[in-house]
């Protein structure tokens, strides 16, 4: 018999957002795939509360909301370690959390990493857009005003049955506080551009500048990148890629960026490190070494490989009902 759980939203946070694993196949229409920044944070989050991976989840940027649960209920944080009070008590990241009607969860500002999921289990009752429930930054919420959190905000879950509690190895887990150093590949215009702008991104330490937000992050040289960037007719664009502006500083694109544009696309950050790209912010340093195809592949399943063995140490503490 299912049951429905009530969430109400006391404040927002900074910028806390429904998002799920995004809306991909409309790029061809100039819509972006948005999404959860860090997808596997998020599929994870999903796991713990015995959800399907793509469940939409909170995405909360830096500063946490304050919600309560009117109905008794089970979550999971991961992700950036922001911490969480309940009625005023810690609570742990990366397991199963249970809720008692009436809780009043508070979340404070981020200690490391930029964002947190939240996960309730249950089926999400919420409206989507092109198949997605996520917010979609980059038109201001004409599209996705329902994925915004908001003062008062309510939406509800549907519940079968509460779950055994899961928690992810301390091995597994992320820190976010070590120094983060993505992979590149050389991009369409690598071999075009000028070989002072192209030493000046791999040799350089950047700083993620104050106007960066999910539609990508302004790069800030801690010396000046070399001048003589060329705007190029608009091209295809990714969520990685990086691009060369005019004025020689880099952009480099999330998921909420526009499909197509005209600057040089230098390099793409390989898939493998896109996740952690999502847990950057404003005033991070941040240096790039480029890769080739092997290695991007091989990164690449490593991330696969680590996502099976977490999700498979979290499926077995709930059947065999080991916590």
């Amino acid at each position: 018999m299912t049951r429905t759980v009530h969430i109400k939203c006391l404040q927002p946070g900074l910028l806390t957002t429904i998002q799920d694993q995004g809306r991909s196949g409309y790029q061809h229409l100039g819509i972006p795939p948005g999404g959860a920044l860090d997808k596997q944070a998020a599929r994870v989050a999903n796991a713990l509360v015995g959800n399907a991976l793509q469940e939409p989840v909170l995405e909360i940027t830096m500063i946490g909301p304050h919600l309560k649960f009117l109905d008794d209920c089970q979550i999971a944080l991961t992700g950036a370690r922001i911490p969480a009070l309940a009625d005023g008590h810690p609570l742990n990241y990366c397991q199963t959390l249970m809720m008692s009607a009436g809780t009043i969860l508070r979340m404070g500002t981020a200690v490391n990493g930029c964002r947190s999921y939240l996960a309730i289990r249950g089926t999400w009752n919420i409206e989507r857009w092109m198949g997605s429930a996520s917010a979609l930054t980059s038109t201001h919420s004409v599209h996705t005003p329902f994925a915004y959190l908001k003062k008062n905000t309510q939406w509800t879950t549907q519940v079968d049955r509460e779950i055994t509690p899961a928690k992810v190895p301390e091995y597994w887990r992320h820190d976010f506080s070590g120094d983060f150093r993505p992979r590149l590949m050389p991009g369409p215009e690598f071999f075009q551009a000028d070989y002072r702008t192209v030493k000046s991104l791999l040799q350089e330490t950047f700083v993620i500048g104050r106007d960066s937000n999910r539609m990508g992050y302004r790069l800030e040289a801690k010396v000046p990148l070399t001048e003589g960037a060329h705007d190029i007719l608009s091209s295809a664009v990714l969520p990685g890629t990086i691009q060369i502006t005019s004025s020689g500083k880099p952009i480099l694109l999330l998921g909420d960026a526009q499909t197509t544009g005209g600057y040089q696309r230098i390099a793409q950050v390989i898939k493998a490190d896109l996740d952690g790209l999502g847990q950057l912010k404003p005033g991070d340093e941040v240096g790039f070494v480029i890769v080739n195809d092997w290695a991007a592949q091989k990164a690449l399943e490593l991330y696969h490989q680590r996502e099976h063995e977490i999700l498979g140490a979290i499926r077995y503490a709930q059947e065999s009902g080991a916590s």
